[in-house]
């Protein structure tokens, strides 16, 4: 759902709060293609597409990472005898 609102109500508030010019405005309410059936007009436009994309992908990355960095990174453990083993972080 969100992705259907937000460049509309993305665009609105940009308009009201910096009069924005029409080629500002396409891109804001473009660069969520392909959710939106038209993509942008300008290169600037699918330059913020992809911006945005690769932003949040690295956030959706970052949050999995941080809920399943225990699980994916195990301890290294040195025992007294000298050997190198792997363990789960306990």
């Amino acid at each position: 759902f969100h992705g259907f609102t937000h460049p509309r109500v993305a665009m609105e508030n940009a308009i009201r709060y910096f009069q924005i010019p029409e080629k500002e405005q396409n891109m804001i309410l473009r660069h969520m293609w392909p959710l939106t059936p038209i993509p942008p007009k300008s290169v600037e436009g699918f330059v913020l597409l992809y911006a945005d994309k690769f932003c949040g992908t690295a956030e959706v990355a970052g949050r999995i990472k941080h809920l399943l960095g225990p699980v994916l990174r195990p301890t290294v453990s040195i025992t007294k005898d000298g050997r190198v083993g792997l363990c789960g972080n306990n």
